[in-house]
């Protein structure tokens, strides 16, 4: 059983992220936000200033690195605190974005720059979301050290490792395809890129869909779907754009996001 300390606040934040989701799936559907490769500097016929790429992603996904920090050193319920299950579901959150924080820019080989606005609507979302995930684990729910031995926190765990590994063998994949200097676009070819346009943004979807599994929570699992409505009209994006760019040479059998599926 998972023991609650007034999981109130936690909950309707969730509710509210599970809601803006789908006006998220739509958005994203509609126009693909400004980074990456379809970065702009002119967005609603507004011309913004533009970031370096590795300062844009640090700036943007830090604060949940931060506000963790902070929960854990100032904001927590000490019985919380104390619970390994509890300490162990915010190592998965904190592990996978102290990566995307401060690894995954550095490693990174050019990159196109991030317009400002788009880094303050991300950090302002990670912002939000690292406090709801934060008051969840660290103020309101209590795990016992059973769930440890719960298939749900087994199966959790083991999909979370299992999309964080494909995450970073992409991340890998795709910053190997450029040369020091070389600024184009090839085919990604090796791992789950035999299957997925977006085999990144499958292993990112994967590792929270796990995350949600293994903390059988309604924070969680708002965040794995608000995850799901940013990256999968993201990886159709990606998918029509590699149809287009390279036409009869691209792999064929190739789907956007779900092996084999979609």
């Amino acid at each position: 059983m998972v023991f609650s300390a007034g999981d109130g606040e936690a909950d309707l934040l969730a509710k509210w992220m599970i809601v803006a989701a789908v006006g998220t799936l739509g958005a994203c559907s509609a126009v693909a936000p400004p980074y990456g490769r379809y970065s702009r500097a002119v967005i609603f016929g507004i011309r913004f200033p533009l970031l370096d790429a590795k300062l844009g992603w640090i700036l943007m996904e830090c604060p949940n690195v931060l506000m963790s920090l902070w929960f854990l050193l100032y904001g927590s319920d000490e019985t919380c605190l104390k619970s390994p299950v509890n300490l162990a579901l915010l190592s998965m959150f904190v592990l996978h974005y102290v990566n995307r924080s401060f690894v995954f820019p550095f490693r990174t080989r050019g990159g196109r720059p991030m317009p400002v606005p788009m880094m303050l609507f991300g950090a302002l979302f990670v912002s939000i979301n690292s406090y709801l995930q934060c008051t969840h684990l660290l103020r309101s729910r209590i795990y016992p050290n059973s769930w440890f031995g719960d298939p749900r926190f087994i199966i959790g765990a083991a999909t979370f490792s299992a999309g964080m590994f494909i995450n970073c063998q992409s991340d890998g994949i795709l910053r190997r395809l450029r040369r020091p200097g070389e600024t184009g676009y090839k085919i990604p070819q090796g791992g789950m890129f035999a299957y997925v346009s977006g085999a990144n943004y499958f292993g990112e979807c994967v590792g929270w869909i796990g995350f949600a599994i293994a903390g059988w929570s309604l924070p969680a699992t708002a965040f794995a779907l608000y995850t799901l409505s940013n990256l999968a009209p993201r990886a159709r994006k990606h998918h029509l754009w590699y149809l287009e760019k390279f036409r009869e040479g691209y792999p064929a059998g190739r789907k956007a996001l779900v092996p084999f599926v979609w």
